[in-house]
């Protein structure tokens, strides 16, 4: 992914480390989250500031605190989901082989196997439970469709738009406001709406 396609989605207390381990991040590729709030309002403020760049472009969450072990195939992974995307505009994942009963992680439900794509498995989308306790993570295990959720969410910043106006409206209108403000460099009106 070249430079200029990468952005960071950080709290304010978190941009220092930023800047001083990639001191050549333009200003503008740091999308600082006026407060700190949990993973849907922060996906919500990046999807609403990136859909001003790139509506259309494919758009993946990469958490920053996982040991990725075989980076060429998680780079196949990110290629074979733009594809995915572009072609048929599906929200796409990456889950991991759930290797024991970890109450801590979210367990994504696969159905079938669709098919391969250079040596990356996809699969249907059948459910997904967070942090079960730890007797239900035993029988996910034990089941052997459920795979760890890795939190790796992509797709266009227009689609997950579209999906918080269908599945959560109130979080869509003020998500726009604060797209409207942050266009207009209003970045303590942002602060404000983001707040709620």
């Amino acid at each position: 992914v070249p430079d200029e396609k990468i952005f960071y989605s950080v709290t304010a207390a978190t941009a220092p480390f930023v800047r001083t381990v990639f001191p050549k991040v333009p200003e503008d590729h740091l999308l600082i989250e006026p407060e700190k709030r949990d993973t849907g309002p922060a996906m919500g403020f990046v999807a609403a500031i990136m859909e001003l760049r790139a509506p259309d472009e494919p758009l993946a969450f990469l958490p920053s605190d996982h040991y990725i072990s075989d980076v060429e195939r998680f780079r196949a992974s990110l290629h074979v989901a733009e594809d995915l995307i572009l072609e048929t505009g599906h929200l796409l994942d990456i889950a991991v082989s759930a290797t024991w009963p970890n109450p801590n992680l979210g367990y994504t439900r696969v159905g079938e196997r669709l098919f391969e794509r250079d040596g990356i498995e996809v699969f249907a989308f059948k459910g997904h439970t967070e942090k079960p306790p730890v007797e239900q993570a035993k029988e996910f295990i034990a089941a052997g469709d459920y795979l760890w959720h890795a939190n790796y969410y992509m797709w266009t910043p227009r689609k997950f738009l579209a999906a918080y106006a269908k599945h959560a409206p109130a979080t869509h209108e003020v998500l726009r406001k604060i797209q409207h403000a942050w266009k207009a460099g209003q970045h303590d009106e942002v602060a404000a709406l983001y707040s709620q």
